[in-house]
């Protein structure tokens, strides 16, 4: 990873600075405007008292008769419930001056609130009815609820509010003159316009994230953001200039219900951010039965009234944190590079969601910002967690880009970062000398190993080569990792490589390398079994390279083959050496061109029911019409695919082409199996593997058949792993190739074959008449016994299907039946055999 240069670093420092001076001088500027209530201002006194009607029933002339209980607005026992409170603040001014007042209800969401104001003999002198229920309202009246009245020059009057709603019932009271009461809205408006812009726009970032990466988790973050800015609304008030009125009162009313989704969004979000959704751990079961909790709470709230279903909405919020808790640490203790904004965005929104129930039991007083506390908490937590989301995608290329230059059992560079580093050296022009280091018979017994017994053997090699290489300079680093430099890459299977500087001369070249061949250990113990090592070295110069890095690989691959072929330690390319081996990688780069303009065919062979000859599949085969060699065989074109690593690309051009294949034929109306042959080698890539499980998406798996030899060893695992995980994605296996060995033949069943083909050489031997038809008898008895179909290729005489038919083989192919087609041809054959075509299900 690059560093960060000093120039960038200074710049980010004082944007930084500029950004906290913006938001330092917003914060100073709307400070508290409650502050410029009217008692802190002007000689005007306030005294309230309240009443509480119980059965919520009184009248206004019954409220007149009642004796109310002095007490400041806040030491009112405000309570969830059906009652009615009555608030008389009884207001004297003290100056020579008429004033014109506003009285402010801080609580938007009451749905009813009716408000008098009555001079010194309770005369009604204005009158007004707001609240969510009051129809014809304007906007600013909904938002802000508020009466506008004027008091005379030493002159007393009293406001008196009649307030009954099913949720918080608590409603601050202030009294401010005009100015001050619209400095109030202009500064709700900054900080709710801040609010509801960082919050649509981060909305719309992450809805463009999930349409280019098509991750759940940003969806789950817009939906967080959605119930954020419902549940907001309803309370601060700022909904009725975001939603339609209807809406609004709507929201209002299941505004518990709107808590629950941003807890059940912000927990859906943080099993997905965290990566649990996708693991099975206890937290994972945790975390669904905290969902199912807090869905069940939000389908209760929906029926009961809001005074009884904002407890229930308290009590969930038990689990809900203790969950949030629990993952955060457990994801923190593993992995806190990319978990750190997840875990800090949740310090203001605990932080500041505290502050709410501690304002409405009194504990803290009621001022404008910490009206707005929760509101600047969840706008904190919204930015940090998209810092946090970003960081993510971050991580992910990071995590995706290592992945894919760096092998994953030995975590050193791979083939693609060893062929990048080559490439910077030579446009560096650069003297170099590239070296492969192979253990020898590494392949031999590698497929026998457990995979962590082949990543110890690996590891424990890098770990004997790294001190000697670190210690001489002539080596060049590969990859810095932090604090360390690589200079050792791993290219395959029991294949390492180095970079050495040009300027020693052969002697002392090979001096060095024989140092470094020497501290490969001579035995590992691996699992309990005792391996001899020794190896090959091949290097190539890059004067050889022709400014080419591929060139350079392909020759130090020559080299490396040659040095086993020869039985030699150590060998340097010499440039009149290798043509066999030079043509070769000559053919695999023609094999890779062939394959990227589709220059390869395909070919296909109906299969028959033996008994009822109906037509129940075709199989396929590949070859390359090469203009100079001629035809390539499918063997051979899977080998070399093999040996020069293609077989991956090989691979996905061929089911691409199957795919097609399929979705043709089903468009007109064709629903016949379809079988192709290929090694197990060709199947075992994990890179293959997770491709393939990306297309069958929308492919019906369970007509494709996929003929292979059997494992030879049952201990090779990472082979029966490969099978099932394709057995897993629907593709049915069948063993191919069997000419009599009945050891493999009882084990097919366990490794997931269903059919077994009779091979080449056992139809195309010398046995023939009653001694074939014995034999073949004989196989298919066993077969049928395993519960295994079998099917009999090369079918190209009558004799020969004959005993097929007598030994009651399942199915056959050959040119007595129908000769090998290309898919056009094949499409109209089946057009004209379809009533002939058999579902083998049925049969």
């Amino acid at each position: 990873m690059n560093q960060l240069k000093p120039i960038f670093l200074f710049i980010a420092c004082l944007l930084f600075m500029a950004l906290s001076l913006v938001i330092g001088s917003l914060l100073f500027n709307i400070g508290d405007p409650t502050t410029n209530s009217i008692e802190r201002t002007h000689a005007i006194y306030l005294n309230s008292s309240y009443w509480i009607d119980e059965q919520s029933n009184a009248t206004f002339d019954d409220a007149l008769k009642q004796k109310f209980k002095n007490s400041e607005i806040a030491d009112i026992p405000w309570q969830f419930g059906t009652q009615s409170y009555w608030v008389k603040v009884a207001v004297t001014n003290r100056t020579d001056a008429t004033e014109i007042l506003t009285a402010h209800f801080d609580n938007p969401m009451l749905d009813q609130l009716e408000v008098w104001q009555l001079d010194e003999n309770n005369r009604v002198i204005n009158h007004k009815q707001l609240g969510d229920t009051v129809a014809n309202l304007n906007i600013h009246q909904q938002a802000f609820p508020h009466l506008e009245f004027t008091l005379a020059a030493k002159g007393n009057t009293s406001i008196l509010a009649r307030i009954k709603t099913s949720g918080i019932s608590k409603t601050p009271i202030y009294i401010y003159q005009v100015d001050n009461f619209q400095s109030v809205r202009k500064f709700s408006y900054l900080i709710w316009g801040l609010f509801i812009g960082v919050a649509v726009m981060i909305a719309l970032y992450n809805l463009i994230l999930f349409i280019s990466i098509r991750d759940s988790v940003y969806l789950a973050y817009i939906g967080y953001i959605i119930s954020t800015l419902m549940m907001m609304g309803s309370v601060l008030g700022f909904g009725y200039y975001i939603w339609p009125t209807s809406m609004q009162y709507l929201l209002q009313k299941y505004v518990v219900t709107s808590n629950f989704s941003v807890a059940i969004c912000a927990l859906i979000f943080g099993s997905l951010f965290l990566r649990y959704a996708t693991i099975k751990t206890k937290l994972n079961t945790l975390i669904r039965g905290t969902l199912v909790i807090l869905c069940l709470g939000a389908l209760a709230s929906l029926v009961l009234p809001e005074y009884q279903a904002a407890p229930v909405f308290f009590v969930c919020m038990v689990p809900l944190y203790i969950t949030i808790v629990l993952i955060v640490f457990n994801r923190l203790l593993t992995d806190f590079v990319w978990a750190k904004y997840y875990f800090f965005s949740w310090l203001p929104l605990i932080i500041s969601g505290a502050m709410q129930p501690l304002v409405l039991v009194g504990v803290l007083e009621h001022t404008f910002l910490t009206r707005h506390a929760f509101l600047i908490g969840v706008l904190l937590e919204v930015l940090l967690m998209a810092m946090a989301l970003a960081d993510k995608f971050s991580h992910q290329q990071r995590e995706s880009y290592f992945k894919a230059t760096h092998d994953s059992s030995s975590q050193l560079p791979n083939e693609t970062l060893y062929k990048y580093k080559i490439t910077q050296l030579i446009e560096q022009q650069h003297n170099f000398i590239t070296c492969f280091i192979e253990l020898k018979n590494f392949g031999q017994f590698i497929p026998y190993m457990a995979p962590k017994a082949k990543k110890d053997l690996v590891n424990q090699v890098c770990s004997s080569l790294q001190p000697i290489l670190k210690i001489h300079s002539s080596v060049l680093t590969i990859e810095e990792q932090g604090l360390n430099t690589v200079k050792l890459a791993y290219l395959r299977d029991g294949v390492f490589a180095l970079l050495l500087n040009h300027g020693t001369n052969r002697e002392a070249l090979n001096k060095h390398l024989q140092n470094i061949q020497a501290h490969i250990p001579s035995s590992l113990m691996i699992d309990g079994i005792l391996l001899n090592l020794s190896s090959h070295i091949a290097t190539c110069s890059s004067i050889y390279s022709n400014q080419r890095s591929g060139l350079l690989l392909r020759k130090t691959w020559q080299t490396l083959f040659q040095a086993k072929q020869q039985g030699v330690a150590l060998l340097h390319y010499k440039k009149e050496s290798g043509t066999d081996i030079g043509q070769q990688f000559n053919l695999a780069s023609e094999l890779h061109n062939a394959i990227e303009q589709k220059q390869l065919t395909l070919s296909f062979t109906p299969v028959y029911h033996v008994k009822n000859k109906k037509l129940v599949s075709v199989s396929c085969q590949f070859a390359w019409p090469h203009e100079e060699f001629g035809e390539i065989s499918q063997q051979e074109i899977i080998k070399l695919a093999i040996d020069t690593g293609l077989n991956v690309h090989l691979n996905r051009w061929l089911f691409s082409e199957l795919f097609d294949a399929i979705s043709t034929l089903k468009d007109s109306h064709l629903n016949c199996q379809l079988s192709l042959t290929l090694s197990l080698s060709q199947l075992n890539h994990s890179g293959f593997v997770g491709w393939l499980s990306e297309k069958v998406t929308h492919i019906d798996t369970e007509n494709i058949m996929i003929y292979t030899q059997q494992p030879i060893n049952s201990e090779m695992s990472q082979l029966k792993e490969t099978l099932q995980k394709l057995t897993d994605l629907g593709f049915k296996f069948g063993l191919d190739n069997f000419h009599g060995d009945l050891d493999r033949l009882f084990e097919a069943p366990d490794s997931g074959f269903s059919d077994v083909r009779i091979g080449h050489l056992f139809t195309k031997g010398n046995m023939q008449g009653h001694k074939l038809t014995l034999l073949l008898s004989a196989m298919v008895e066993v077969a049928k016994g395993l519960d295994l179909t079998v099917t009999a290729i090369d079918v190209d005489n009558q004799e020969f299907a004959d005993i097929v038919n007598q030994c009651q083989c399942d199915f056959m192919q050959g040119e007595l039946l129908a000769p090998t087609m290309n898919f056009r041809v094949l499409n109209s054959f089946l057009l004209t055999q379809q009533s002939r075509i058999g579902n083998l299900s049925e049969l």
